[in-house]
């Protein structure tokens, strides 16, 4: 629970539909910027709760979180404790298409990079692995060169899978130091009309989550199949952004 209480009950309100009708949620930062998820007390309810995967959103948007690299330091105690870490960042760019040409160096960005040393699952937006790349100091002319140094940086003896989404594109890479699968680019089968682009990357990656806990001993034991995977997280998106507009927050299956 935050401290600061009074605020705790605005994290997330429903807002009004966008101008495509679409459904949003409002994130209210000032709600959450005093929560320090190493204090005992919290850090001990996150282990109560027995989680194979902590997923943080969004680094570099939790003032508290962000000083003084805390969600790398609670990255490496989750991963003491046998349990998987995901990261992922927000667009820290009005116009990233600009950002991107200029190579400007965006600092709030510069946290990921020892974050990622105790990261095990992380996707990026095309745009933003060029930011990143460009924070980094990193040289690349294609996708699969930011997925190759990520890999040389990063990659461990922990199970990793990163990943970079590129519209119908997705470049990813899996193992660990002594196997690596890819950089491996699926196109996407399930091409639509979408009603909007909005939740199209957070769907992704609730695809692929759902896949790896279906699959949690193929991941750990490095042979997942990473085609699969991807092609659920594609799935998903889809079905999502491709949702009437009324039925925007809800996906049913038979099953």
């Amino acid at each position: 629970t935050p401290s600061n209480s009074s605020a705790a009950s605005d994290v997330y309100k429903r807002q009004k539909p966008s101008d495509d009708g679409r459904d949003a949620i409002l994130h209210c930062p000032n709600a959450v910027d005093q929560l320090n998820l190493l204090k005992r007390k919290i850090y001990n309810r996150i282990l109560s709760l027995r989680p194979w995967i902590f997923y943080h959103l969004y680094l570099g948007c939790i003032k508290e979180m962000d000083k003084n690299d805390r969600i790398a330091k609670l990255f490496k105690k989750l991963q003491f404790e046998n349990i998987i870490t995901m990261v992922d960042t927000h667009t820290f760019s009005k116009n990233p298409k600009e950002s991107i040409k200029k190579k400007e160096k965006i600092k709030k960005y510069e946290p990921l990079k020892k974050v990622l040393k105790y990261t095990n699952i992380f996707f990026s937006s095309y745009e933003e692995a060029m930011m990143i790349s460009n924070t980094f100091g990193y040289s690349i002319s294609k996708i699969e060169d930011f997925l190759k140094i990520l890999v040389e940086e990063f990659f461990d003896e922990e199970i990793k899978l990163f990943g970079v989404t590129d519209g119908l594109d997705v470049y990813s890479v899996y193992g660990n130091k002594k196997e690596v699968f890819g950089p491996l680019h699926i196109r996407s089968n399930y091409f639509v009309k979408p009603e909007s682009l909005v939740g199209a990357g957070d769907s992704f990656r609730a695809g692929v989550l759902l896949y790896l806990l279906k699959n949690k001993e193929e991941f750990e034991k490095n042979k997942l199949n990473l085609r699969e995977a991807i092609n659920m997280g594609n799935l998903i998106s889809s079905l999502y952004i491709s949702a009437p507009k009324e039925n925007s927050c809800l996906l049913y299956t038979s099953d």
